[in-house]
């Protein structure tokens, strides 16, 4: 394999994942936008967030959706004493 022929390779390699991962940050950030709306309906409960963090978003470690957890928390919270909901 030449230099020019791999490097295009490369190049090509790096544009395909580009697009898996820009598709994929949209797949997640609906999920998000999902998991909020969810969670501030009532619709599911820190276990059943965590559930879906865990497996949606295998990637995440305990703390990462410790995390979320605590911000989807303290989220409800504040609206809650706003009134929003």
């Amino acid at each position: 394999m030449s230099w020019k022929s791999r490097s295009e390779c490369k190049e090509e390699l790096i544009r395909k994942v580009d697009n898996i991962w820009i598709y994929k940050k949209a797949e997640i950030e609906r999920f998000f936008g999902n998991l909020f709306d969810w969670f501030m309906d009532g619709e599911i409960d820190v276990a059943e967030a965590d559930n879906l963090l865990r497996l949606r978003i295998p990637i995440l470690t305990k703390e990462d959706r410790e995390q979320i957890i605590q911000m989807l928390l303290d989220a409800k919270h504040e609206l809650e004493i706003e009134g929003v909901i």
